[in-house]
Parts: C-alpha cells; structure tokens; sequence
C-alpha cells in the first residue's frame, strides 16, 4: 500500500498520469497479485486448515450443480452490470452538482463519489470486523486501496487516449496525504498486530479534518 501510494506521486509529478505509467501500474498488480498467491501457498498447516473449515462449501451451505452454478453466474454477470450503470450514473450526478456548486470535478471526486464507492468496502469491513474476521477486514481494506491505484487507476490511464491530468493541488495536497496516511497505517497495523479504538478513531477525525478542509478552502 505505501510503495502503490508513493510509487503514484512519482508518477504524477508531471502533472499527467500517461499510457505508459497505467501500464506499469497494472504490472506492479499483476505482481503483487502472483506473489500472494505464492506467500499464500507458504502458510503452515494450521492456518490452512482453519481457512478450509470457515470457507468450505459445506460451511457456507453452497449448493452444487449446473442450475445452482449458472444462477451464481448470472448473479455475478448482473451485479456487474449494475455496478458499471450505478458508475455512470454517480459520475453524471457528481458532474451535474459539481457544475451547480461550481467546484472542480476533483472535489466532487474526491467527497461524493469517493464516500459513495467506500460504502460497500465500509460495509464489508464492519461486518468483518463483528464476526471476529479480522484479517478479512484488515486484507479487504489494504486490498482495495492498492487495486485502487494498481488497477483501477492503472486500467483508467491506459484507457485514456492523453493520459489523465493531475491538477497542482492535488499533486500538492491530496497525493502526499494519501502517500502519509499510508505511511502511517504501517506502524500502527505493527504495534499489537491490531488497530485500537483510539487509533481508529485518531484516523477518522483526519479524515473528518480533511473532508472539512476541502470544504472550506477549496470549494
């Protein structure tokens, strides 16, 4: 997560996110991708075991067969499909009140459509968390925030014929906070193995400092 959040403020530094850069993006995913596969055939017996008991199909009552499989994937095909409308329609409703406020597209990106798209990782995560899934919820965040920049982002530059512009004050506030908070996580994942309360709640009131912040002086 910090090596994918400074790595980005590198990149930018130019002030354009071009081809190039989106490619060594999705490359850096594709690695760190393969090589949780590889860690992940590294763990010892008892962790194994524990993951085949919480994640068996006996344990989670999946149904086998054709007409079971084919309606999982129709779910699976429809939920995308609906995910990818609900985006264009939240890029258009963020657009349209960005123009009515007369803020930047940035703002708005980086206030209504960011908590908007943190719902389901913040759901996810809480429900992880109150069935004693730590590590699910702890993984799903780190995971998302470097498929994030890796993926998404990487996928996004690689799309764009000219690249993706980076404004000055994102380069100049958002960026570097992103790359500090990062930073940060680091050693208060190590202390304890675990987030406390206080840090949890130290983590939220920046965020809340920062939300206002961007309020206030940028809008």
């Amino acid at each position: 997560m910090i090596a994918s959040a400074v790595g980005l403020y590198l990149m930018a530094l130019d002030g354009v996110l071009n081809r190039l850069e989106g490619t060594i993006l999705v490359a850096a995913a594709i690695a760190y991708t393969a090589t949780l596969i590889r860690w992940s055939k590294r763990e010892n017996a008892e962790t194994k075991q524990e993951f085949a008991e919480e994640f068996s199909p006996e344990a989670l009552g999946a149904k086998r067969g054709f007409a079971h499989g084919a309606w999982n994937t129709l779910l699976l095909v429809s939920g995308m499909g609906l995910t990818v409308l609900g985006a264009d329609l939240m890029v258009g409703g963020a657009v349209s009140i960005a123009q009515m406020f007369g803020v930047s597209d940035a703002i708005i990106g980086l206030t209504i459509v960011a908590v908007g798209t943190s719902a389901p990782e913040l759901a996810t995560t809480v429900v992880a968390t109150l069935k004693d899934e730590r590590d699910v919820a702890v993984g799903n965040l780190i995971g998302s925030s470097i498929s994030n920049i890796l993926v998404i982002l990487g996928l996004t530059c690689i799309a764009a014929p000219r690249g993706i512009d980076v404004s000055e004050d994102v380069l100049r506030i958002d960026l570097p906070l992103a790359a500090a908070v990062a930073i940060a996580c680091y050693p208060v994942f190590r202390s304890d193995q675990q987030v406390s309360r206080r840090e949890g709640i130290v983590f939220f009131l920046i965020y809340l400092a920062y939300m206002t912040a961007l309020i206030v002086f940028r809008t």
